[in-house]
């Protein structure tokens, strides 16, 4: 009590007046008038005495908005000075700035002053409330993601090599050479500058010691592929993500590659709707909303951005090889003639609704409507 009490000093309550008296609804076509210096008022301490049940409650409702006990104090005072003003008492503070906090405002302290402020910008789905958040994964769920994301970093390192080689024979004038052919080496033998010359012999180590790295990486991409694949091959699931990962498998437009993705980063973890699990992929909306003005800024991106790329991908993908399922009819009916940017944009909302048809296709056995399994 002795820190909140300390917290609240003559310049606080000055500067908190003087935000009250800025907000006061004033007159059109009435002069301003002139500032007049205040007597202070010793009975703010005493108040705060009186209702410091009220601010240790806020300061509960707050969470961990507030860092110490003074800016609690100051966030609270804050913002009682401005819910006042719509007829909410001292005593009605809590449960208001716990009303505020669900309906899209925020508190904002510093060391200078505290607002109540309207969040104008981006509220992920999933951060709604912390219900909504996504369970952390197991020990065992983490140490599974890692060969996926070997291969994503086996891949880079794969194509860095390849625009390596490519950006060296360019300076040179060599053209159509294919560095991730089987004949790489003989393709390098017969290959030839504009003017006849065979190519530089610094050049050609240069060339030589990245398709030595290139080989490397390429039998390192096999191993795990083949890791990945033999899941596939086994006689019986070993755990509940290899049983989602066979199921996804058996619909057409879906490989292996895209399901070990979308159960190891999405499908194991629990979600407490499908808003939750778009918005932890970032396919979820983000309205804006200040004053007037209300409009919708698109998707997110503030979620898994692998698992957000691969549905993007997986969304064309279905519409061609699953063309009489409801979701590609749907889009159809939505695009129409038109294409070009509304297809671009009507093809993230398909993402998003496949996402969360194929989440309930590996939980709940529900088989999208119209779509086609692969032939066994």
């Amino acid at each position: 009590m002795n820190r909140l009490l300390a917290a609240i000093e003559n310049p606080l309550e000055r500067r908190l007046e003087d935000n009250l008296e800025v907000l006061a609804p004033r007159p059109s076509g009435a002069a301003p008038e002139k500032a007049v210096e205040r007597p202070r008022r010793p009975k703010l301490k005493a108040q705060a005495a009186e209702n410091v049940a009220e601010i240790d409650a806020a300061e509960q409702v707050l969470g961990g908005k507030a860092c110490d006990a003074g800016a609690a104090a100051r966030v609270v005072l804050g913002a009682f000075l401005r819910i006042a003003q719509n007829g909410v008492g001292l005593g009605d503070l809590p449960e208001a700035v716990g009303r505020v906090g669900r309906s899209g405002w925020y508190l904002r302290a510093s060391w200078r002053n505290a607002s109540l402020t309207r969040r104008p910008g981006r509220r992920p789905a999933f951060h709604s409330s912390r219900a909504d958040r996504p369970a952390i994964p197991s020990e065992a769920d983490e140490e599974a993601r890692r060969a996926y994301r070997e291969r994503e970093d086996l891949t880079r390192e794969r194509r860095s090599i390849v625009n390596k080689i490519d950006g060296i024979l360019a300076t040179l004038g060599v053209k159509g050479y294919k560095a991730l052919r089987r004949d790489r080496r003989e393709q390098l033998n017969c290959a030839r500058q504009p003017g006849g010359d065979p190519i530089p012999q610094k050049a050609r180590a240069r060339i030589e010691r990245l398709l030595d790295r290139l080989d490397l990486v390429l039998k390192l991409i096999d191993q795990v592929e083949s890791a990945r694949d033999a899941v596939l091959k086994k006689d019986a699931p070993a755990d509940e993500a290899e049983r989602m990962i066979r199921s996804l498998t058996d619909l057409r437009s879906i490989g292996p590659d895209v399901a070990t993705l979308l159960v190891r980063e999405a499908f194991v973890r629990q979600f407490r709707n499908r808003r939750a699990l778009a918005g932890y992929v970032g396919l979820g909306g983000t309205p804006f909303s200040s004053g007037g003005s209300e409009r919708e800024q698109g998707i997110g991106k503030d979620g898994n951005r692998r698992v957000r790329a691969a549905m993007v991908e997986l969304a064309w993908m279905w519409l061609r090889w699953q063309p009489d399922s409801a979701l590609s009819v749907w889009f159809r009916v939505r695009v129409g003639a038109m294409g070009g940017r509304i297809r671009k944009i009507m093809i993230v909302a398909l993402a998003r609704k496949l996402l969360v048809a194929l989440r309930r296709y590996v939980t709940d056995g529900v088989v999208p409507d119209g779509a086609k399994l692969k032939a066994a």
